[in-house]
C-alpha cells in the first residue's frame, strides 16, 4: 500500500536525517577540539617568542650596564691620568699653578680639593 510506502520511506528519511546530524554534530565537536589545540599551540608558541626576546633584551641592557661602567671606569682613569700629568708637568718645569673659579668657592671645593690632592701626591 501507498501509505504503508510513505511511512517506510519517512521513517528511511528521518533516520538518514538523524545519522546526518549526528556526523555533522560530531564533526562540528571534531573541528572544535583541533581548534581549540591549535589556538593553544599558537599561544604557547607566541609566549615562548615573547620570553625568549625578553631574555635576549635583559642580555642586552645587562651588558650595556656593564658597558657603560666600564667605559665610565676608564673614562674616570684618563681623567686621573690627564690631571696628574699636568700637574707633573707644572711641577716639572716649576711654574706656579693658579686655579681660578668663577663664583662662589662651595661650587668649586670638589674641584679644589682634588687638585690639591694631586699637588700633594
Amino acid at each position: 500500500s501507498v501509505a504503508e510506502a510513505l511511512r517506510t520511506t519517512s521513517a528511511e528519511v528521518t533516520a538518514r536525517l538523524g545519522e546526518i546530524r549526528n556526523t555533522a554534530t560530531n564533526e562540528s565537536q571534531r573541528a572544535d577540539e583541533l581548534l581549540r589545540q591549535t589556538q593553544q599551540a599558537m599561544v604557547n608558541e607566541v609566549q615562548r617568542a615573547l620570553e625568549e626576546a625578553t631574555k635576549r633584551f635583559n642580555e642586552t641592557a645587562s651588558a650595556m650596564r656593564s658597558t657603560a661602567r666600564e667605559v665610565g671606569s676608564e673614562l674616570e682613569a684618563t681623567r686621573t691620568e690627564l690631571a696628574r700629568g699636568v700637574m707633573e708637568q707644572v711641577a716639572h718645569l716649576n711654574v706656579p699653578l693658579v686655579v681660578e673659579t668663577p663664583g662662589p668657592e662651595a661650587g668649586h671645593a670638589a674641584d679644589i680639593a682634588r687638585l690639591k690632592a694631586l699637588r700633594d701626591g
